[in-house]
């Protein structure tokens, strides 16, 4: 049980990616808080020139003009930290322990996530087991602490072997809009619904979180994932769930 600490946490979840018969990749991302900032909390407003006046002028949440030049402008006193639905990085080491159901544990090496890549790491697992089952731990300690401060276990299954046949279920989805969620604080609904039917992995096939309306900055790109990706309902479905991501934003 991870000692009670000032962290890092794991609050916008792990990610089990690009599995096959033999291999899987584990996510990972440390964060400062346990909690993502209230949705309460504000948003930056997004501002466009119009070419033939020069003022900047409000096109709405949902409108992208890439044609035109942006303008951001954060509430006062408040930076990309503070708004709503952020869940800032931080530094720190994290592990990965794994094993087949009621298998014996194998972990990685600690390793210092990178602070180029919002505090993130990927460990690979290889000599993995065509259809079978597998556990997984993720654990996040402060550099140099012999302290874990979070802990978050998950699970996968691998790809049957190439000459075998067998039944797959899988899920898809695409057009993931954050002002479309339609179950408040916990995302949407429609992970759960998901997650009850237990699918051997997950396609995302594009739009994910919609970077051409707020990602005016790698700031604020940032910032925009983290509100969608620290959704209760979100992370609990992919510590046990497979995912493979296409990036159509």
């Amino acid at each position: 049980v991870p000692e009670k600490t000032n962290g890092p946490y794991l609050t916008t979840g792990i990610k089990i990616g690009e599995v096959s018969d033999t291999r899987a990749i584990v996510w990972a991302r440390l964060t400062q808080n346990r909690e993502r900032v209230s949705d309460d909390a504000p948003e930056p407003t997004i501002l466009y020139k119009n070419d033939q006046s020069g003022l900047f002028e409000h096109k709405g949440n949902k409108e992208s003009r890439p044609d035109r030049e942006p303008k951001v402008i954060y509430p006062e006193g408040v930076d990309v930290s503070g708004l709503c639905g952020a869940v800032p990085a931080a530094p720190g080491e994290a592990r990965v322990r794994g094993r087949p159901a009621k298998g014996d544990w194998k972990e990685s090496a600690w390793q210092s996530v990178d602070p180029d890549r919002d505090s993130t790491r990927q460990f690979i697992l290889e000599d993995l087991d065509p259809g079978k089952k597998y556990e997984v731990k993720v654990e996040a300690r402060s550099s140099g602490s012999k302290s874990v401060t979070s802990m978050m276990q998950g699970n996968f299954k691998t790809a049957p072997s190439a000459n075998e046949p067998a039944d797959i279920k899988f899920m898809a989805v695409t057009c993931q809009e954050y002002h479309d969620r339609d179950y408040g604080s916990k995302g949407f609904k429609i992970y759960e619904h998901m997650l009850r039917r237990q699918p051997d992995f997950f396609a995302h096939t594009g739009d994910v979180v919609y970077y051409d309306q707020r990602a005016k900055n790698l700031d604020l790109a940032r910032w925009h994932w983290q509100q969608v990706y620290s959704f209760p309902a979100l992370v609990e479905f992919h510590k046990q769930v497979a995912s493979y991501f296409m990036k159509d934003d």
